[in-house]
C-alpha cells in the first residue's frame, strides 16, 4: 500500500463511484504540482466539491504512509522520523505541512498519515491467512517482541499523540482525526490500519488570537 497506489486508487474509485461529489465534474487529481515551473514537486491530491472563486481547487491533501515493518516483515525503525523530521531530505509530514502552507493550492488543506498496527494476535492470523509467508510473519513477530515483549503491541497511536501536541504548540492543526480498520490481508504485513489526519489552519489564522477549533 505504497502513497502512489492508494492515492492513485482512492482518486479512480472516488471519481467512479460518487461522480456527483464533484464540482466541476470530474475536479479530483493526483499528483497535483505545486509550482508549475517545477513539476517534480507535487501535490498528492486535490479536489473541489464547489465552485471556488479564490482558488482553483477546495482541497489539497498530502498522504503519507508509515511502517513498523517493512514488506518483507523487518523492523522499520524511521516512522518517528518520517513524522517529525525538520530535514527536507526526509520528506517528513511535518515537510509536507510547511510545503502545503508555502504554497497554498487549496482552500482547505490537510495532512494525512496512514500505519498498520500488530501484536501477536495479529501475526497469529496472518500466519493462518498466508501460510507460505512463513519468514515474513517471523520477522512481524521478533518486530514486535522488541517493542512490547508481552503482548507485542505495535500501535500508531503513541507517535500519533506526540505529532498532535507539536502540531498543536506550533499551532498549525485543528484537531486530529483518526480511523481505525480491521481485516485488509491483502498482504501478510496487512491486518488492521490506522488512518490519521489533521485540517491545517490558514496562516493568517493561526498568528491571530481567535482561531476556532484550536485548544
Amino acid at each position: 500500500m505504497g502513497e502512489v497506489e492508494v492515492v492513485d486508487g482512492i482518486s479512480d474509485w472516488w471519481r467512479s463511484a460518487y461522480p456527483g461529489d464533484f464540482n466541476p465534474p470530474g475536479a479530483i487529481k493526483s499528483r497535483h504540482a505545486f509550482n508549475p515551473a517545477n513539476q517534480r514537486e507535487a501535490c498528492d491530491l486535490v479536489f473541489s466539491t464547489e465552485v471556488s472563486k479564490t482558488h482553483a481547487w477546495e482541497w489539497a491533501i498530502e498522504v503519507k504512509r508509515f511502517q513498523f515493518v517493512g514488506d518483507n516483515g523487518g523492523k522499520n525503525d524511521h516512522h518517528v522520523e518520517k513524522m517529525l523530521s525538520p530535514y527536507p531530505k526526509d520528506r517528513s509530514l511535518i515537510h509536507d505541512i510547511h510545503r502545503l502552507n508555502q504554497w497554498q493550492i487549496g482552500q482547505r488543506q490537510a495532512v494525512i498519515g496512514y500505519m498498520f498496527a500488530y501484536d501477536y494476535k495479529s501475526s497469529e492470523e496472518s500466519g493462518q491467512r498466508h501460510p507460505n509467508e512463513t519468514m515474513r510473519i517471523r520477522k512481524i513477530r521478533s518486530a514486535c517482541r522488541s517493542n512490547d515483549a508481552e503482548s507485542g503491541t505495535m500501535h500508531p497511536l503513541p507517535l500519533i499523540e506526540v505529532a498532535n501536541h507539536y502540531f498543536h504548540d506550533e499551532r498549525l492543526v485543528y484537531d486530529v482525526v483518526v480511523k481505525e480498520q480491521r481485516g485488509l490481508w491483502r498482504h501478510p504485513c496487512g491486518g488492521t490500519i490506522v488512518v490519521f489526519g489533521w485540517e491545517l489552519v490558514p496562516q493568517q489564522q493561526s498568528d491571530g488570537e481567535d482561531v476556532s477549533r484550536l485548544p
